[in-house]
């Protein structure tokens, strides 16, 4: 006599939980880590690589005015009042703007190194084997360099509109260090705060 079929249960995926994350602030420091200080040089050396028109000598000097005056026409249509505040979420949007470039620039940096380490350890037959590893490697290079430039004037940006800020409210800027809010791990946590989108 055949034996009946046993049911199989059905595979429950677990359930995920997240713990909360501890996020880098954006602060002038980190951007100054991220992002290669000004130097017309490097700038030169940058645009050549990437195959762009490179920055003029006074490009630093231009944006750092230009950052200032931004700075100072939104304190004036603030008022004294309004300005401290304004002021301070626009110089922390510029700085987390520097930090992002910045870490962009170092993970583009990591592939180019990365990719020219492995060309590098093969052999030339290997590397004739293979189409377009030449150009995957040019490409990663030039990648680099694009975000150089802008990571170099993205550092200067943040650092003038913290300089700004400094004039115009007398004070240093600092990033906002708000208490973070826990997050439920729970299943039943999670479900509740789900249910507003049913």
């Amino acid at each position: 006599m055949a034996q009946a079929a046993t049911k199989k249960s059905p595979k429950v995926a677990p359930v995920k939980t997240f713990a909360p994350g501890v996020r880098t602030p954006d602060t002038l420091e980190r951007a100054a880590l991220l992002c290669p200080a000004w130097s017309p040089m490097r700038a030169q050396s940058y645009a050549t690589v990437a195959g762009v028109e490179a920055p003029g000598d006074g490009h630093a000097d231009l944006v750092t005015e230009r950052t200032h005056s931004a700075l100072h026409a939104l304190a004036d249509a603030a008022g004294e009042d309004g300005a401290r505040f304004l002021l301070g979420r626009v110089v922390a949007a510029i700085v987390a703007d520097a930090c992002k470039t910045g870490q962009l620039y170092s993970d583009a940096v990591s592939d180019a190194r990365a990719i020219t380490a492995q060309i590098a350890s093969m052999s030339e037959g290997d590397r004739d084997a293979i189409w377009g590893l030449a150009s995957a490697q040019e490409r990663a290079r030039e990648k680099a360099a694009r975000f150089g430039l802008r990571a170099m004037t993205a550092r200067v940006m943040a650092e003038a509109a913290a300089t700004a800020y400094l004039n115009i409210v007398g004070e240093d800027w600092k990033p906002y260090s708000g208490a973070a809010r826990p997050v439920a791990t729970s299943a039943e946590a999670a479900a509740a705060a789900m249910a507003i989108f049913d």
